[in-house]
């Protein structure tokens, strides 16, 4: 319960300090000008274990409501500590990851792919996180 709460207050930080005002959703002006197509690169791990090499992550941008746009950027890790780089346009996002991960208590792989999802601001200058906290 305690971390739930804790959630909902992160959440209401992280949209109390949106820059877009006229509510354009996708497409809009690149928060920032990043690069003229209004995308950045987004580097980023994912954790739990860690997710090994070739583990699928998504970045689905999501809108003032918090509903996905309906755009997807897709990518793999790129490597078995977890960590990725997507290129993908600035702003509030869900994140999604999908693989094995390396279970540290047995020494080996999980026996199951597992899904981690997280809800973050995404930017060029803060790599940002999938883990299970």
């Amino acid at each position: 319960m305690r971390a739930l709460v804790f959630g909902v207050v992160g959440l209401c930080f992280v949209l109390a300090c949106g820059d877009d005002t006229n509510g354009s959703g996708s497409g809009g002006s690149g928060a920032g000008g990043e690069s003229p197509g209004g995308t950045i690169t987004v580097r980023g791990g994912v954790e739990k274990g860690p997710l090994v090499l070739g583990s699928g992550v998504t970045i689905a941008p999501l809108d003032a409501a918090l509903a996905p746009t309906g755009a997807l950027f897709t990518t793999q890790t790129a490597s078995d500590q977890g960590d990725f780089l997507v290129t993908a346009p600035p702003g509030l996002a869900g994140l999604e990851a999908t693989g094995f991960h390396f279970n540290e208590l047995a020494g080996e792989l999980s026996t199951a792919p597992i899904v981690l999802r997280a809800t973050s601001v995404v930017d060029a200058s803060n790599p940002v996180f999938i883990n299970v906290v």
